[in-house]
């Protein structure tokens, strides 16, 4: 007997994101479907999978990487120029290269010597 879900392809999914933050996923070929209702009818009442949905309430279909992007702005994090995620009080990115739009505390240690001459850094 043979594992079929270890071999198996999955689907892309694309995600329909409702106005109140509902988020619906659905494949992809199923996902077109709706983009063709929705150019020929903008403000239709859609069925589908048990659901009627408004129009007017759908933000888009958005890919799965689209919804990680805003879910990752939403927490804060910023990507740089370089394209990796960054925690939202980070000045400075993996590659040590300085956030051109950070505004968050003091980016770098602030480095002195005090009277006895060892450094010291806060």
């Amino acid at each position: 007997m043979t594992n079929n879900s270890s071999t198996s392809i999955a689907k892309k999914q694309k995600c329909l994101l409702m106005r109140n933050d509902i988020e619906i996923w659905i494949d992809e070929d199923r996902a077109g479907e709706i983009e063709n209702v929705l150019i020929d009818n903008p403000r239709a009442i859609v069925k589908f999978e048990g659901r009627l949905l408004n129009s007017v309430d759908i933000v888009g279909i958005f890919l799965p990487a689209d919804l990680d992007d805003l879910k990752r702005r939403k927490q804060g994090q910023w990507k740089c120029k370089h394209g990796n995620w960054q925690a939202k009080e980070d000045s400075t990115c993996s590659c040590g290269q300085r956030h051109e739009n950070w505004t968050g505390g003091r980016p770098f240690k602030k480095i002195t010597y005090g009277e006895n001459g060892k450094k010291v850094e806060y």
